[in-house]
């Protein structure tokens, strides 16, 4: 009987001695795993908002070795759940420097794009609100917290609601950017990475690749977040208006505006080469409808918009000739950037010089939105020797304001001078089989 009795008691000290060892392995793992959790996400937030989204890369690889996930822990910083100054960081000046590329579809916006795109001090979004076009037909847009609205929920016009978004993109308050702009055509992502058009969030495209689903891509958002805190953003914009501006110029007081326009006979040529002209608008009224809508529908009312603009924000509007850049490309190019306040850095200086001589090797051409030409300012001129007479006069007809406020050649004068050229080369042509008999 005492030999049972001290069996019982040996037993039940086993088993407190026991719990007590599971006890303890458990604190012990528990405080590893909270130590490496708070060093990968320093490895995120301790880097200073200068450095290049790309050369977090080596970061999110170590973070991974320790068994976590960057994007994962930081989702729920963006929700709310965490905050850090880091990511929330109320002394930081959310405006920043930020410029606007505003023009029109096929004016040259994709070269002037990389002007800042090639830059690695710059956060660059190549159309941005081109997804909310499509996100609007779909009838629902995803935010980082899940949840899925409408454009007709948030009772304001259309475009007043994509103004919005672009102000969201100047903070980088993203939690109010639905994530169909910044991760667009889940699954492929097309749109985003195509072309190199954001070279330096490579990491950000790299995570959304990883998911089949906008839901999913939020996992991502803090990759992309932590690269638009850089001192300085450019955002190319061809679904907004000069006519839209005035609130964002109004609340940001460093943003800038770099309006981009092309001689409208140009963008018209290019965007039936390109197919670029729904085939119902061909069937109904030819090219005349389109020539009305970019005229007088878009160019005049910007025209108007921006002489307004200039006055009440003045040495806040440049507007640039595409022309004038495909002609003197280092001249125009370093003119955006003193606009802009800044220095052209070398790198992007060079990729001028390559991408407008045609030193850049492959076929790009054939390519819309491609940026490499053989010569930048033969191809800006092209135009003149391939446009049909009757398209030349008809676009006059309708763009003539447009054409003289802009300082571009009537296509009366472009065919007086074209034809003097030709009788004077035949003239020297004459001259030397005279000569050569």
């Amino acid at each position: 009987m005492a030999l049972m009795k001290l069996w019982v008691c040996f037993t039940a000290f086993c088993s407190v001695v026991f719990c007590a060892s599971l006890l303890w392995t458990y604190k012990i793992q528990s405080r590893v795993f909270e130590n490496k959790r708070q060093q990968q996400i320093r490895y995120v937030e301790y880097i200073p908002s200068t450095t290049s989204i790309t050369e977090m890369e080596p970061v999110a690889n170590q973070a991974s070795t320790d068994g976590f996930t960057v994007t994962r822990t930081l989702t729920s910083k963006i929700s709310g759940e965490s905050t850090n100054s880091a990511i929330h960081n109320t002394d930081m000046d959310p405006r920043g420097d930020a410029v606007l590329i505003v023009t029109y579809v096929r004016s040259g916006s994709s070269l002037v794009g990389e002007l800042f795109n090639q830059n690695p001090d710059a956060f660059y979004m190549f159309e941005p609100t081109h997804e909310l076009d499509r996100a609007s037909m779909k009838r629902h847009l995803t935010y980082t917290d899940n949840s899925q609205r409408t454009m007709e929920s948030t009772g304001l016009p259309k475009k007043e609601f994509m103004t919005d978004v672009v102000k969201n993109l100047i903070s980088c308050d993203f939690t109010k950017v639905p994530v169909n702009v910044l991760a667009p055509e889940s699954p492929s992502h097309w749109f985003f990475i195509a072309l190199g058009r954001h070279i330096h969030l490579r990491t950000y495209a790299s995570c959304i690749l990883k998911y089949n689903t906008t839901a999913e891509d939020i996992q991502c958002i803090p990759l992309i977040k932590r690269a638009c805190d850089k001192s300085f953003k450019a955002f190319k914009i061809v679904v907004l208006r000069m006519t839209d501006l005035e609130p964002i110029l109004r609340q940001f007081e460093r943003v800038k505006i770099l309006y981009l326009v092309r001689d409208p006979r140009a963008s018209i040529l290019s965007m039936r080469k390109y197919k670029l002209i729904r085939p119902v608008t061909l069937q109904k009224c030819n090219m005349t409808c389109e020539i009305v809508k970019r005229c007088k529908e878009h160019m005049i009312p910007d025209l108007v918009a921006r002489d307004r603009l200039q006055s009440r924000f003045p040495g806040r509007i440049m507007t640039l000739r595409y022309e004038d850049l495909a002609d003197n490309p280092i001249a125009y190019a370093d003119k955006i950037y003193e606009f802009i306040g800044r220095e052209m850095p070398a790198n992007v200086r060079e990729w001028l010089v390559n991408t407008t001589s045609g030193k850049i090797e492959g076929d790009v051409m054939s390519d819309p939105y491609g940026t490499s030409r053989v010569n930048s300012s033969q191809t800006a001129h092209q135009w003149e020797r391939t446009i049909q007479p009757s398209l030349g006069v008809e676009v006059d007809s309708y763009c003539g304001e447009v054409i003289q406020k802009l300082g571009y050649e009537s296509f009366a004068n472009i065919q007086s001078r074209k034809s003097q050229e030709r009788l004077r080369k035949d003239g020297q042509s004459n001259r030397v089989q005279s000569n050569a008999k």
